[in-house]
């Protein structure tokens, strides 16, 4: 008598839950980092002069900015970009159904995207997308196929 628990057809069901749980929580974390980025009116520290008219500079000043106030609707499509690879990666996790491997390809393309995304903004932006990148990829490690046994 073999256990229910450890049969093929539940730890497949199994990983494929975690697998869309883990993209989920890619896209959840690329949201609030897109958000945090956004929003926090730390992005761009500064020190400006100010000067009254006819008058050498007096004072410095600090100024912070956030980043779309910085980079404008410019900065926008680009803190879009990491959520629309984990929105991509969250979809072809959670649809079920045949063409399994092409599914697993893109998956894989869509980490290595936004792994790429991190490195390249890695100084500025890129760090803030990590967790969701990490997420992403053992998102994509559940949906692999058991070497060990038959496709599970």
């Amino acid at each position: 008598m073999t256990n229910w628990l450890f049969s093929g057809e539940v730890l497949i069901n199994l990983k494929q839950r975690l697998s869309t749980i883990l993209s989920g929580i890619s896209l959840a974390l690329a949201v609030a980092a897109s958000a945090w980025i956004a929003l926090l009116p730390g992005y761009y520290k500064g020190v400006a002069e100010t000067e009254k008219a006819g008058e050498a500079p007096q004072e410095l000043t600090g100024l912070t900015a956030s980043f779309i106030e910085m980079n404008g609707l410019r900065g926008v499509f680009t803190l879009l970009i990491p959520v629309l690879i984990a929105l991509a990666g969250f979809l072809v996790s959670w649809h079920t159904g045949r063409h399994t491997t092409f599914r697993r390809v893109i998956l894989w393309a869509l980490v290595a995207l936004l792994l790429v995304f991190c490195a390249a903004g890695g100084f500025s932006i890129g760090m803030f997308y990590l967790p969701s990148a990490l997420a992403l990829l053992v998102a994509a490690i559940f949906n692999m196929r058991n070497k060990l046994g038959n496709n599970l």
